[in-house]
């Protein structure tokens, strides 16, 4: 089950000449990665991202009752029962910081 905050996603195409150096690539992202884990993280930043996120929750748009069930149910693969309804939306800002810290 995931139920950890992501607070950013990590995505790479490579070029041909990024496959050729795919070596030197992996090297820069760990380096930043390295560098996000050193750099203090805003409890600011992270109480408003959950806040943000709370709101979202609560004011989203109706779906088909059909669609939402198919959505919950698809949420059980991700998300511990106790959070299916809320998982994918909400933050968890103490999570944020535990998880840089990871």
């Amino acid at each position: 089950m995931n139920d950890d905050c992501h607070a950013f996603k990590l995505g790479v195409l490579l070029t041909e000449a990024g496959e050729a150096n795919l070596d030197g690539l992996l090297d820069l992202v760990f380096e930043t990665l390295a560098l996000m884990r050193s750099t203090p993280v805003s409890v600011e930043l992270c109480d408003e991202m959950a806040a943000l996120a709370k709101m979202e929750f609560t004011y989203q748009d109706q779906v088909a009752p059909n669609r939402y069930v198919s959505r919950l149910a698809s949420n059980l693969y991700d998300y511990e029962p106790s959070a299916v309804l809320s998982g994918p939306v909400l933050i968890d800002a103490e999570a944020i910081r535990e998880g840089v810290k990871a």
